[in-house]
């Protein structure tokens, strides 16, 4: 499916998403999976709109996160230990620049790059996260899973959403915003889990209710 980038097996009856398929079938690291489908017009021609509003990318002295022990000591320290997992879906570390300190975790939206989170690492005397300077407001972390289930977990954090499994969004805040609540409403998902933080479970009743 072009417009969603959903890969369907009908004999098996399984679901991923197109950038995980064309990793494994033409054997890509992640980087180059964004560039091998970025390589086909039609999709570009499907995704024109959302092309157009691409306005961040990784950050520069980005590398990949199996080149950094800092940033695989602190998820492994979070009980985050799939590093391959990690790395197959682009989370990365900067070494110098603006984000230097950074663990950097991608948000995709249907194969394309659409935010990213910096977590320091490193330091208390940095920024706890210091995420581009562009609205969020409509991003979730693991957003393609809105896509391939019609049941998800909703969770704050990206490392929560992680812990659950492939089925598990982050909003990265307090509650819903308008238009996440938007994109959940458009969806095809039939059931929704809010797994709210300690102190929280009021405001997240209050979206449910809403939903």
């Amino acid at each position: 499916n072009f417009e969603f980038l959903v890969v369907k097996n009908f004999k098996e009856g399984t679901k991923q998403s197109a950038l995980n398929f064309i990793m494994d079938f033409e054997f890509l690291e992640f980087y180059d999976a964004l560039t091998y489908i970025d390589s086909f017009d039609e999709i570009e021609l499907i995704f024109k709109r959302e092309v157009a509003k691409k306005t961040v990318e990784l950050p520069e002295y980005f590398i990949p996160l199996k080149e950094c022990q800092k940033a695989i000591d602190y998820l492994v320290g979070r009980g985050l230990t799939e590093i391959d997992k990690y790395n197959r879906a682009g989370f990365g570390y900067c070494y110098d620049g603006e984000y230097a300190g950074y663990l950097i975790v991608p948000l995709m939206k249907r194969g394309k790059l659409d935010y990213f989170i910096a977590r320091n690492v490193i330091t208390d005397d940095y920024l706890r996260y210091k995420n581009p300077p562009i609205p969020k407001s409509a991003s979730f972390f693991n957003e393609d899973a809105i896509d391939l289930y019609q049941d998800i977990f909703i969770v704050e954090g990206f490392a929560d959403a992680l812990s659950i499994g492939d089925n598990a969004i982050a909003t990265l805040g307090l509650g819903l915003t308008p238009e996440q609540t938007s994109v959940l409403m458009n969806s095809g998902v039939k059931n929704i889990t809010f797994i709210p933080d300690k102190g929280a479970w009021n405001k997240w009743l209050k979206h449910a209710g809403k939903l």
